[in-house]
């Protein structure tokens, strides 16, 4: 009797999760704004609207090797320093704060899309 070792299975397996993987900066893209949306409920919290353009100056950039999170150039680079404080002002994070809420969430979305249907 000859056995079978699966390999069928596998190899659609394989398929399936190269088709999921080509899907993954959707799964990014959502991430990504989720992070935005919650650095701006955090820093609008704090009253950091009153610095400029910050609140509305976080940005996402997105590409298939993943995002970042951050504040676009001039005049928002200011929110750099509210994130990490400077010798004369205490730190007020918003940026990073927002990206420990969402990890295990994010962990979960990227891991449900790899394998779905799997």
């Amino acid at each position: 009797m000859v056995e079978v070792f699966g390999f069928d299975e596998a190899a659609q397996d394989a398929e399936m999760l190269e088709a999921n993987a080509n899907g993954i900066e959707e799964v990014y893209q959502e991430s990504a704004k989720l992070i935005v949306n919650r650095s701006k409920s955090i820093a609008s919290s704090k009253g950091l609207q009153v610095t400029g353009a910050l609140v509305a100056g976080i940005t996402e950039e997105v590409d298939g090797n993943g995002f970042r999170v951050g504040w676009g150039g001039r005049p928002n680079l200011h929110g750099y320093f509210q994130e990490v404080g400077t010798y004369k002002d205490p730190p007020r994070p918003h940026i990073r704060p927002a990206s420990d809420q969402s990890e295990d969430e994010i962990y979960e979305n990227v891991q449900n899309k790899l394998t779905e249907g799997v």
